[in-house]
């Protein structure tokens, strides 16, 4: 919205001026401006006319004579001016852009109407699955290299896909009596979705991937999927899981 005062005159005869081209031209053209009915009829009953009291004209033409101008119109006349700038300022705001010629903005002073409106735009979900390969290197960190396809060449993302969402479960070496597994004994699998309480994202799909080191001799079990991490209504499934161990 442009600022009211960059559109209408500053002096009283520059506004008056104005203001009688402003209405004229949108009464000639009020079907193309696409103005309601209530709305013209509520600007041109404040326009008004030389006879009608408490009236743009009716005052303006009092108080443009010494001898007629009083304090009590002379505010009167302020406060009908602020009033007319307002209603002419949203008829501006409510012509679509594409409606608007050289000729209405020379007339309204305004070097655009309302901007059009931008389209609501989201990106299609993300289809693909993830086929990822997960590598302890240590030191508790894990390289992930992330791939579009089983024999992809290099590490990629998908269209539409702005990163990699990891979720992931940390369990220890553990026979089902509770009691302690040397490290690279089997490991718990599957394990499900519900219960991976880790998540990291990444931009990149080849990264590395650290937890805390008092968790080694562990091992994490990993679910990943693309992501879209400005829409996140558009993220993929979830494809997995992988074991490894905690180095």
């Amino acid at each position: 919205m442009e600022p009211i005062d960059s559109t209408f005159p500053t002096t009283r005869d520059g506004l008056h001026a104005y203001i009688h081209n402003a209405v004229e031209h949108i009464n000639a053209d009020h079907v193309r401006f696409g103005v309601a009915a209530p709305v013209l009829l509520a600007l041109n009953n404040k326009i008004g006319d030389a006879s009608t009291e408490h009236t743009y004209e009716f005052v303006y033409i009092k108080c443009s004579n010494i001898a007629t101008c009083t304090t009590p119109l002379t505010a009167e006349l302020g406060s009908i001016e602020v009033d007319v700038k307002h209603k002419l300022s949203d008829i501006y705001e409510s012509i679509p852009t594409n409606v608007w010629t050289d000729d209405d903005r020379f007339i309204f002073n305004r070097k655009k109407g309302l901007e059009r409106a931008k389209p609501n735009w989201h990106p299609a979900v993300v289809k693909e699955e993830v086929f990822f390969e997960i590598k302890p290197i240590g030191n508790a960190t894990f390289e992930f290299t992330c791939r579009t396809t089983t024999d992809g060449s290099r590490a990629s993302k998908p269209e539409g896909a702005t990163g990699v969402e990891v979720i992931y479960a940390i369990w220890e070496y553990k026979n089902e009596a509770g009691q302690p597994l040397p490290p690279g004994s089997p490991k718990k699998l599957p394990v499900s979705i519900k219960e991976c309480p880790y998540k990291q994202v990444f931009t990149k799909a080849k990264f590395e991937m650290e937890i805390p080191l008092e968790h080694v001799g562990k091992y994490i079990v990993v679910y990943v999927r693309w992501v879209n991490i400005k829409h996140p209504e558009a993220n993929g499934k979830y494809c997995g899981p992988q074991a490894a161990d905690v180095r």
